[in-house]
């Protein structure tokens, strides 16, 4: 049989919701399996596919193991449109990928709470893979050994624009080893109450001003800690606040993700026309989290 898996990216750390708030993207892995093969095979396309393992190492075969055991022999054929290495979430996506297509091969419909659970032992931050698995706007929260999910669906009259360094990567352990250990009490704070203001921005509200959405997108926990890594994203981050745009760091970085309402997106535009190895992307928010179906159409 084959089977059509697609996983979707996703921004984390979003604004001062830091290892919690997350939300999927209109960028997507997508892989279609073929369990008849005679021979394990993988074949990738598209973004980082000179990167990507073509063994026993790509990480959506360790995923799809994970749940499933020992693979039998399948070939894989991957297109990848997530940027590598951006704080997009690619990894998660190749792990949600994995963890869906090893449960459909074992007979079971994916759940999402279950997929987490397997995905968690390959990433142990659970934000880009509850955004990946679930779709939508998602708040992760440790609860009881665990990992629980809070789903919403994200405003339409809000939207992620994305601005991505051609050259620069940013590995996730790396950008996590220049965190402080501690924070300020006043900072935690204030990231508490932000993270509170923008989840009800993106959830809540008809309309949005700008100006909320840049106070609501304010951090104080990681992205001046990790400015040192990705000068030239802070120095952006800084000059898009400054012309009155709602950008943060996504994820790890070095991509920004700038929350934008009516001529916002013009604003970014404008800017990101001035610059030099940055590429421009207008996503939408995914409603669908990762999910699989044969090819023929059915929903596994």
């Amino acid at each position: 049989m084959r089977y059509l898996v697609t996983a979707p990216a996703s921004t984390a750390n979003l604004g001062p919701g830091f290892d919690c708030v997350a939300a999927a993207l209109t960028l997507d892995l997508s892989v279609i399996a073929d369990d008849e093969a005679d021979e394990a095979r993988i074949d990738v396309i598209g973004e980082g596919a000179q990167a990507i393992p073509t063994d026993g190492s790509n990480l959506l075969v360790r995923a799809a193991e994970v749940v499933h055991g020992p693979l039998p022999p399948l070939h894989l054929r991957v297109r990848n449109h997530i940027p590598m290495g951006r704080g997009l979430g690619s990894s998660a996506a190749a792990i949600a990928a994995g963890v869906v297509l090893g449960t459909a091969l074992s007979g079971r419909k994916p759940e999402p709470e279950e997929m987490l659970a397997a995905a968690c032992s390959l990433e142990p931050h659970p934000d880009n893979l509850a955004a990946c698995l679930y779709g939508g706007l998602v708040v992760a929260a440790p609860s009881g050994g665990g990992t629980s999910v809070i789903r919403m669906d994200p405003a339409r009259h809000i939207r992620p624009v994305l601005l991505v360094p051609e050259e620069h990567e940013l590995g996730t352990e790396q950008a996590r080893s220049v965190l402080p250990q501690q924070v300020a009490r006043p900072d935690a704070v204030s990231n508490v109450a932000w993270t509170a203001g923008l989840v009800a921005l993106l959830t809540g509200r008809t309309s949005a001003d700008p100006r909320e959405l840049l106070t609501c997108t304010q951090d104080r926990l990681h992205q001046d800690a990790r400015a040192p890594l990705m000068p030239e994203t802070a120095r952006l981050l800084q000059r898009l606040r400054e012309a009155g745009v709602a950008a943060c760091v996504s994820g790890a970085g070095p991509s920004l993700v700038c929350l934008v309402t009516g001529s916002g997106e013009d604003v970014v535009r404008e800017v990101a026309e001035e610059l030099a190895g940055w590429r421009l992307v207008v996503a939408d928010w995914e409603s669908r989290g990762a999910r699989v179906e044969t090819i023929d159409g059915r929903l596994v």
